[in-house]
C-alpha cells in the first residue's frame, strides 16, 4: 500500500531521529511500519492501537498495547504517527499523547484528493519547531521536536491539511510542495 513507502531520504531522516531510542508508533494497525521503525534502529517501539490486526513475534522489539490512546498514561519520548485518522473526537487522546512527547513524527498525506489528521491534530503540531520536513508524492515525512511559545505558520503538508475543507478543490502535491509556493497568501484557520 502506498502509505507504507518511505523513501530513501524520509528512511535517513527516521535513522537519525530514532536509532537507539524507545518509539511508540500511535495506531499501529498491522506492524508494517513499527516493524520499519525497528529495521531502521528504534531499540524498542511500542506498538499501540484500538485493534491492531497484527502480532509482534516474540524475538522482536515491539510490545503491543491494546487500547485507546485516551487511556495510556505511560510518559512517550518520540511518538510516531502515521496516516492519523480523520475523526477529531477519536482524535483528542491522540492530541494529548503528542502535546506529551518530547519528539513528534508524522507520516501521511493530504494532497491529490487524499486525507488524513484533523485539524486540532495539525494545529498542535504548528506549536512545535519543524526540525525535518521530507516531502514525497507518496506521503510526508515531518519531524518536530521543541515546543514553541507561538505556532508558526504551516508549511506544505501541514497547510493542505488544514485547508482542505475550505480551498475549493484539493491541493495537489505539485502545488504544495511548489518552490513558488506561499502559504502566507491564504487564510488557514
Amino acid at each position: 500500500m502506498v502509505y507504507q513507502i518511505l523513501s530513501e531520504n524520509q528512511k535517513q531522516a527516521l535513522i537519525r531521529a530514532i536509532k537507539g531510542q524507545t518509539v511508540h508508533d500511535l495506531g499501529a494497525c498491522d506492524l508494517i511500519l513499527t516493524r520499519e521503525l525497528v529495521k531502521l534502529g528504534a531499540k524498542q517501539v511500542i506498538a499501540i492501537d484500538k485493534k491492531p490486526v497484527a502480532i509482534p513475534y516474540s524475538d522482536e522489539p515491539i510490545q503491543l498495547v491494546t487500547g485507546y490512546f485516551v487511556d495510556y498514561q505511560t510518559p512517550i519520548d518520540i511518538a510516531f504517527v502515521a496516516w492519523p485518522h480523520q475523526d477529531p473526537i477519536v482524535g483528542e487522546g491522540l492530541v494529548n499523547l503528542i502535546n506529551r512527547a518530547r519528539i513528534v513524527i508524522y507520516l501521511g498525506k493530504n494532497t491529490d484528493g487524499i486525507a488524513c489528521g484533523f485539524a486540532d491534530f495539525f494545529k498542535a503540531l504548528l506549536k512545535r519547531d519543524m526540525i525535518n520536513y521530507v516531502p514525497n508524492r507518496a506521503n510526508t515525512l515531518i519531524i518536530y521536536e521543541k515546543k514553541l511559545k507561538v505556532a508558526r505558520y504551516p508549511r506544505g503538508e501541514e497547510f493542505a491539511a488544514l485547508t482542505r475543507f475550505t480551498h475549493p478543490e484539493p491541493w495537489s502535491y505539485a502545488e504544495i510542495e511548489h518552490p513558488n509556493f506561499n502559504a502566507d497568501q491564504f487564510e488557514c484557520w
